[in-house]
């Protein structure tokens, strides 16, 4: 017998044994399979440090019953219940308004000039910064304090910086429930707003839709002076 048919013969041979056995050899691949994805241990993977999150605002209220300053008082409660710290510039005439809000966990002060919103917000991020000297892995979280249901939601948007290495997170509304909270002419203005910014940004962003209008961002420390 030439070599070539014996080659032959033996191919043939292997081939029968492998259809013969098909079914336990369909079983011993499964079963391996099995062992390695629930049995074999994992390497270890690398840990996302989870930063320490500084929660910041400017409020201004006429009294401590007005319904605006219930809303922040309830904020600062749930974000510190989220082990958020809460620092905010107060520009309120009553002085019972920044008791109230240190009270419930705030770092709180009485806004430095009576002026405009942007000088309060200013004030509160220098009293953060102030907070945090010498702290690495800071992130810096603007909201207005009204929004009392953003505590629920802080972790969400600082995670999603964490793992996907961004250094700026704006949280976006849930469309039928942005309509049915706000003005319905406050609801289609920014809702047109947002279309004509995210149409001029188009090439940067790379079709990522942005809710601008919204108000609630985060950033870490490095973009502060960028």
């Amino acid at each position: 017998m030439s070599s070539d048919g014996g080659d032959k013969a033996r191919r043939r041979r292997v081939v029968d044994i492998l259809r013969a056995n098909r079914v336990g050899f369909g079983i011993f691949f499964v079963m391996s399979l099995l062992f390695y994805i629930f049995f074999l241990p994992l390497p270890p993977s690398k840990p996302f440090p989870i930063p320490t999150t500084y929660v910041f605002g400017a409020t201004l209220y006429s009294n401590i019953t007005a319904p605006r300053f219930i809303e922040s008082l309830a904020s600062v409660r749930r974000l510190r219940s989220q082990d958020f710290a809460v620092v905010i510039s107060d520009g309120s005439p009553d002085p019972a308004v920044r008791d109230l809000l240190r009270g419930a966990g705030a770092h709180v002060r009485e806004t430095p000039c009576c002026g405009r919103k942007g000088f309060a917000l200013r004030d509160a991020l220098n009293m953060a910064l102030n907070l945090t000297k010498g702290m690495e892995n800071v992130v810096f979280a603007f909201q207005e304090m009204e929004k009392s249901d953003m505590a629920y939601h802080w972790r969400i948007v600082v995670n999603s910086m964490v793992h996907n290495e961004s250094p700026i997170g704006i949280p976006m509304r849930v469309d039928s429930y942005f309509k049915s909270t706000y003005p319905t002419a406050q609801y289609h203005s920014e809702k047109f707003g947002n279309l004509f910014i995210n149409s001029i940004a188009e090439s940067t962003l790379r079709g990522m839709d942005i809710d601008w209008l919204f108000g609630p961002f985060a950033f870490e420390r490095v973009r502060i002076n960028k």
